[in-house]
């Protein structure tokens, strides 16, 4: 499964597709239409709305954490040992069972 951006007269579309095997020959098949763009913004809002499509897609059921924005999600990255974000991760989940971060002793990386 995957994105396909394409031109369509002055705009574009943005397409979760996915290939199947028809008759010895791989083809494209429309999984779902996202939507059409008509400027970088647009483009940028539909493309994140179809890689959540396409995660929904290939782990359904799948626990999902509620973040800001799905652009948190791809700049969580490892700075030594400790993994940038892993506070926003960790938040998140305290927040959702009620744990105060402080009563367990847990202590920021930065501090």
């Amino acid at each position: 499964m995957f994105v396909e951006q394409s031109s369509y007269r002055e705009t574009i579309r943005i397409r979760v597709m996915e290939q199947v095997l028809v008759g010895g020959r791989w083809k494209k098949r429309l999984v779902q239409h996202v939507g059409t763009a008509h400027d970088d913004l647009e483009r940028e809002l539909l493309l994140d709305r179809a890689r959540e499509i396409v995660d929904i897609r290939r782990h359904p059921g799948q626990l999902d954490l509620a973040f800001a924005s799905s652009t948190l999600r791809r700049q969580v990255r490892a700075v030594g040992e400790y993994w940038e974000g892993a506070e926003l991760v960790l938040g998140t989940l305290f927040d959702a069972f009620g744990i105060s971060m402080f009563s367990i002793g847990w202590r920021s990386a930065r501090s």
